[in-house]
């Protein structure tokens, strides 16, 4: 077992905590991203921006945040997130985070870095205000999705910054242990989460897990993550649940979506559960090396598709 944890360990740092997409920058009608910085407690602090070829005002923004040991690049190489942000006129903003590993509230990293000195909350702040004074954002249509490291920082993005954050889309991440008290400051906002309910790295029953000699915090359960929000948005403790067509049978997973009841308008909180699924994005590649790993994948459904439609649902 301790073998295999130290595998996960080292796959952990080599793919990011999701599954891949081949994707090239600058191809299919993409625009190359432009480099930028800005300076955060006396750091240059890297971001990328694709903004649509045509000059527009007020249009929606999309923050994507790379997952852990990861970087902004791998976005653009291995995400579809710019070519739906692309094709929709929407600008994206995909910044990196110090050492690779954003700053999630945590206090135990089991990883090489420990961003928990970081200001990260204050340098995506700053990006917001960026994004909106030079480059047409709209304030009320400000998104932020992520994997992993990167799920965990929308979350805390959420919880510590919500008067700026219109909606998120957590994937394979859940929230911190007792939401009510580290994150007490909860603004309504609406939620689309995914989860694998075999995610081997960030557990769907929230339990801690040991890696190299090291524990890690326990955290939410999937369930507590969403429910918690939707108390926060005046949503019923009542859940629907419909199971997804089993479209892919070969990757022996399926997908139960679960939304709460009585959410008012621009409030709603929905979770994609990929029964049987790993630590993988629904939607993307999974190599066999890292299925064999981190769990297996989901072809049903593809939660860039399914964030991006949330998100245009949901504005202030």
């Amino acid at each position: 077992m301790s073998r295999l944890v130290s595998t996960l360990a080292l796959l952990f740092s080599a793919c990011g905590c999701a599954g891949v997409v081949a994707q090239t920058p600058g191809m299919h009608g993409v625009s190359s991203p432009q480099r930028a910085t800005v300076a955060i407690d006396g750091t240059d602090r890297e971001y990328f921006v694709q903004a649509p070829p045509r000059p527009a005002s007020q249009r929606p923004v999309v923050f994507v945040l790379h997952g852990g040991t990861r970087s902004a690049e791998d976005i653009f190489s291995r995400s579809s997130w710019p070519q739906v942000a692309a094709r929709s006129g929407a600008l994206l903003i995909v910044p990196n985070a110090i050492g690779g590993n954003w700053n999630d509230g945590r206090t135990t990293y089991l990883g090489n870095s420990n961003p928990s000195n970081v200001d990260d909350v204050g340098f995506l702040r700053r990006l917001v205000a960026i994004a909106v004074r030079d480059h047409g954002a709209d304030p009320q249509r400000v998104y932020f999705t992520g994997a992993s490291n990167g799920g965990n920082m929308s979350w805390r993005m959420a919880c510590e910054a919500g008067e700026l954050v219109t909606a998120i889309a957590p994937v394979i991440s859940t929230m911190p242990a007792n939401p009510e008290r580290t994150c007490s400051g909860a603004r309504p906002t609406p939620v689309v989460a995914f989860f694998g309910t075999d995610d081997p790295l960030m557990r769907y029953d929230g339990a801690a897990f040991t890696m190299r000699g090291r524990t890690s915090e326990a955290r939410s359960s999937a369930a507590d993550s969403t429910a918690f929000w939707a108390r926060v948005n005046g949503c019923s403790a009542r859940t629907r649940e419909d199971q997804l067509p089993d479209i892919v049978r070969r990757d022996q997973t399926r997908v139960v979506r679960v939304a709460y009841e009585g959410c008012p308008r621009a409030r709603d909180v929905v979770r994609y559960d990929v029964i049987g699924g790993g630590h993988n994005a629904p939607g993307s590649e999974v190599p066999r090396l890292f299925g064999r790993l981190l769990g297996k994948g989901n072809q049903d459904i593809d939660s860039v598709e399914i964030a991006w439609q949330f998100f245009q649902r949901e504005s202030r």
